[in-house]
């Protein structure tokens, strides 16, 4: 489906500590149109196994702060794509992929924290090298000790929920999440089955902004707030469908043009993907992905995690070993559960980094571009 690929380095640079490059420039075309995504590389060891590490910069994602960023254009490009490949399959009269568009265009304007009520992903603050160093050492222990576990993709779901996901809403909330859908989604998605995309998307941020104005940003409609929280939510894990749609298409590219080993490409469908069971549909990590959930950061920084990573790919049809892959991560999630639960005790007042998140993100690499903040 997918045709010529490219590679620009102009805008690459190197920093010589882990040989990390950033910019690097793929382009591919899909039916006579050109379509680039902006790439982040470096080594990556995994115990025994070494491969080439390739993924997004997530502020090139979200635009969230548009004040820093005016343009995100990964996450521009992933939306080109995505709907040129629902295009591609005929698919343009099918409610689901249209509200996936939908949905994933709007995450620029969505209650980023609100969504973060339903499943958390919030990025926590670093806090001081020691305390970094012993968080490292208090998960490297808890893996290490527990290597040997194995979990079902069914546990891992259920108990990665329990651990990061809202428990109960209330059942008058279901109506008002109907209602809020028809409202945002129902003239956008005619205009899409139509053929015009540029009115669908405009319209939906309009339909989405008013409902902002007149529930989001005012006091009391307990139930409509809750139901912008989870039309939020979905709106982060419709735009992980369309990322894992592009990195389905960015693989093959990579592994023919870098020559990539079959461990590479097991990894990167693993890490940059939304895992769906075959059968049921179901989405392993809640339509979350492993790559850009803070949870599995401090798991990649481990011995052990990276070592149970590498055991799988050298046998990636066990179950065991995969299980134990997914045992690792669940611990890591526990983690960073414990230390966001620790993070709102000691910030009374404040939501868990709710002014850290993305922002904080892109404002520490706006000041390392001019030069403002040491790294």
């Amino acid at each position: 489906m997918l045709g010529r690929c490219g590679r620009d380095r102009g805008l690459g640079t190197c920093a010589p500590c882990d040989f990390m490059e950033t910019g690097l420039v793929r382009r591919f075309g899909l039916h006579d149109e050109e379509y680039s995504f902006e790439l982040c590389q470096k080594p990556l060891s995994l115990g025994n196994l070494s491969i080439d590490h390739w993924w997004m910069q997530v502020t090139s994602l979200y635009s969230q702060r548009r004040r820093i960023s005016a343009t995100a254009h990964n996450h521009s490009e992933i939306l080109r794509l995505y709907w040129a490949a629902v295009k591609n399959e005929n698919a343009t009269a099918f409610r689901d992929a249209q509200e996936r568009y939908l949905l994933a265009s709007l995450v620029p304007y969505v209650r980023a924290e609100g969504s973060r009520t339903v499943f958390a992903d919030a990025i926590l603050a670093r806090g001081r090298r020691s305390e970094r160093l012993e968080q490292l050492a208090i998960l490297e222990r808890s893996l290490a000790a527990d290597r040997e576990r194995s979990l079902s993709r069914e546990e891992f779901h259920e108990r990665s929920w329990a651990a990061l996901g809202r428990q109960r809403f209330p059942v008058e909330v279901e109506e008002a999440y109907r209602q809020l859908s028809r409202e945002v989604l129902d003239g956008p998605s005619s205009a899409l089955a139509c053929g015009d995309a540029a009115a669908a998307l405009m319209s939906v941020q309009q339909l989405w902004s008013r409902q902002m104005r007149s529930i989001g940003r005012r006091s009391g409609n307990v139930l409509e707030k809750l139901a912008l929280d989870v039309l939020s939510y979905e709106s982060r894990a419709a735009f992980h469908h369309c990322y894992s749609v592009t990195w389905c298409g960015l693989i093959p590219l990579l592994q023919l043009e870098d020559r990539w080993t079959e461990a590479a490409c097991v990894f990167h469908r693993f890490w940059h993907t939304d895992l769906m069971d075959s059968q049921s549909g179901t989405s392993l990590f809640h339509g979350h992905i492993f790559g850009l959930h803070p949870a599995t950061a401090l798991f990649m920084q481990t011995t052990t995690g990276p070592e149970l990573l590498g055991e799988w790919l050298a046998n990636p049809v066990s179950a065991e070993l995969f299980g134990r892959v997914l045992n690792g991560l669940l611990i890591a999630i526990f983690d960073y559960h414990q230390r966001r639960e620790l993070a709102a005790e000691q910030r009374p007042r404040r939501r868990v980094q709710g002014t850290g998140d993305l922002e904080a993100v892109e404002r520490t690499q706006h000041e390392r571009q001019r030069g403002q903040r040491r790294r």
